[in-house]
């Protein structure tokens, strides 16, 4: 139950810092583990936390308290948990990585498509009065222009084969979207 609602909260949270601008959290196994306590009971023993560990379990609990508790039946109690929490920190963590690992590039195409609103454009051509060859040349205009900046995205050349006037949003998601990465031939190699 506690590995569900950490999944859940967590994306919450970092929902909540996408659309409020606030930095994205580095999920490491402290954060992750203050994510895992926020479902439970607060436990009144143990040495004070630090300081930034204070301020992020505020925000957490904050957040928690004001859009996840109403659908949360009970809380669970954190006596007894610290060591199952540290293994299960541990084990979202893996989970993360493997998810990326293995789907980024699904990933990264996943988030061209919403972030150019290729759904709607090709709702939009269907609903058009044009014969059915037009739309499907549009359609396939549409897919290989978004095609070219997943390329251009994934590839480690400079020279960008996009069309010139998605140039700049492409440098400005590149600097997110691969700033992990140090690649010679590109994503599908590594």
């Amino acid at each position: 139950m506690i590995m569900t609602h950490d999944f859940h909260f967590l994306k919450l949270y970092l929902l909540h810092c996408y659309e409020t601008a606030l930095p994205f959290p580095k999920l490491d196994k402290e954060f992750i583990k203050e994510v895992l306590k926020v479902p439970c009971k607060d436990a009144k023993s143990g040495r004070p936390v630090g300081e930034k560990a204070a301020l992020t379990k505020r925000v957490l609990r904050d957040l928690y308290d004001r859009h996840y508790k109403p659908y949360v039946r009970e809380e669970v109690p954190y006596k007894h948990l610290n060591t199952v929490i540290d293994y299960m920190a541990i084990e979202v963590i893996t989970m993360y990585e493997n998810n990326i690992k293995a789907r980024f590039v699904g990933h990264v195409k996943h988030f061209v498509n919403v972030s150019w609103g290729k759904k709607d454009a090709l709702a939009m051509i269907q609903a058009s009065d044009a014969p059915s060859e037009e739309k499907r040349a549009q359609g396939n205009a549409l897919c290989a222009q978004l095609r070219k900046i997943k390329r251009d995205l994934l590839s480690p050349s400079e020279k960008l084969t996009s069309d010139e006037m998605y140039h700049d949003w492409i440098e400005a998601q590149r600097a997110h979207v691969m700033s992990c990465c140090k690649l010679n031939k590109g994503v599908y190699y590594s």
